[in-house]
Formats: C-alpha cells, sequence, structure tokens
C-alpha cells in the first residue's frame, strides 16, 4: 500500500532524521509455503518516489518472515530485515533486533492465546475482517497447495 503524505512512525521518522509528513510504503509478497517479503520505508513528500518507483528514495528496509511448521499446530519463525541507513551502526542493529525481539514476544503471548482457542473450537468458523485480507488469502493458498498435492 502506498500512503503519501501522511505522518511518519517514530522509527522511521528517526531513520530519515526528519518529523512531520512522509510518503510511505509497505508493500507484502507471501510466497508459497509459508514466506513473507516486505519492502518498507518513507520518502521525503514530493521527492518523487511513488509505489512502483522507490527504491532510491529516502530510507527502506526489506523484510523477510520464514514460517516453518513443526507440527500440526506449532512451527519455528525467522526473520530478518535488511536496510539501506545506518548500516555500519552496530548498536543501531542491537537497538533494532532487541525492540523486534520485544515486538514478537509480545505477539506470541497473543498468537498461543488464539490457537489455544482456535484448538478448543476446532468446529467454529474463524471471522475475517478487512485487515484480516492477507492472512485469509494465504490460507487459501495453502489449502489449494495441499488439496492439488493429495491429489497428485
Amino acid at each position: 500500500r502506498w500512503k503519501p503524505g501522511v505522518e511518519a512512525p517514530p522509527f522511521w521518522a528517526a531513520a530519515l532524521k526528519q518529523h512531520g509528513t512522509v510518503d510511505r510504503w509497505q508493500i507484502c509478497q507471501f510466497n508459497l509455503p509459508a514466506s513473507v517479503m516486505i519492502d518498507v520505508g518513507v520518502a521525503p513528500p514530493g521527492s518523487g518516489a511513488s509505489l512502483d518507483d522507490h527504491a532510491s528514495q529516502g530510507v527502506r528496509g526489506m523484510v523477510i518472515d520464514f514460517m516453518t511448521p513443526e507440527t500440526e499446530d506449532t512451527h519455528h519463525y525467522f526473520w530478518g530485515m535488511a536496510r539501506n541507513f545506518e548500516t555500519h551502526d552496530a548498536g543501531f542493529t542491537a537497538r533494532f533486533k532487541q525492540q523486534q525481539g520485544q515486538v514478537f514476544a509480545e505477539d506470541k503471548d497473543v498468537l498461543e492465546a488464539q490457537q489455544d482457542a482456535i484448538r478448543k473450537n476446532a468446529g467454529m468458523r474463524l471471522n475475517a475482517y478487512s485487515i484480516d485480507q492477507g492472512g485469509v488469502r494465504a490460507r487459501q493458498l495453502i489449502s489449494r497447495a495441499i488439496k492439488a498435492q493429495a491429489a497428485s
């Protein structure tokens, strides 16, 4: 998604070294069987950045997430991020990893509670909201791939 002229989130304002409005993007791509790539960043408004051409503008991160199944209801989660700013600042890298670790720890508690509720209510249909669109599509792709593999 492309969001021109929006307030920069604190992390990205600090990375850009500019406060105020920015042109912001977040482009997510799911790849079977279980990886997500995210191109995310901000550029000064009016810098010429666009959804299709933003690689040389502003500050940018490329995030990769890999989910590897372990059992029917557990998995391993691997992630990484490359960036085009503060690349030689080991302190920044350490702070970023620590902050992301906190975020993932908070998410882990919520996801475990969600998984427990799904397991306890196996017959219940899951509700999806517009914000869940990416996850719903990923589940559909995975389901189709499993069915196709079983049929072959």
